[in-house]
């Protein structure tokens, strides 16, 4: 009968232990989660595929608008288009541009992110309003 609680005693001491270490495990996985998803944020936001497309993306983005300015330019020189479609089609071309500087304005202004991966030589920002023949420059070296 005594060595019936002494096993006993070392098994239910064995338990203990096993669900003291699995408790230790998951308040360390708790407890360290801020600063792991931190870590991990940094890794996903400075990783090779991560810049490449961030990067890119500042320059399809200021092309956009470049297209849109074109497309404003060359309906204002247009003279035998019907006047209230060509301002029609000029207001168009206006509100979609003025989305596309507000999304690079807004992704220029992201330093911790996508601000990091601009190249130098586009703008730092891109004058937002109605666009009257300023045109933008997207020039890459």
């Amino acid at each position: 009968m005594k060595q019936f609680f002494i096993y006993g005693g070392v098994g239910i001491a064995a338990i203990a232990g096993l669900a003291m270490t699995d408790l230790g495990g998951m308040a360390y996985n708790y407890f360290t989660a801020p600063l792991r998803g931190m870590v991990e944020a940094q890794r996903t936001v400075t990783s090779g595929a991560s810049r490449i497309q961030r990067y890119e993306e500042f320059f399809n983005i200021c092309q956009s608008i470049q297209a849109k300015e074109l497309a404003i330019d060359s309906l204002n020189a247009n003279s035998t288009m019907d006047a209230a479609k060509r301002d029609t089609a000029i207001t168009a071309n206006q509100s979609a541009r003025g989305k596309l500087v507000a999304e690079y304005n807004s992704k220029a202004s992201m330093a911790g992110t996508y601000a990091r991966f601009k190249a130098s030589n586009l703008p730092y920002s891109i004058q937002s309003g109605l666009y009257e023949g300023n045109s933008t420059n997207c020039n890459a070296n």
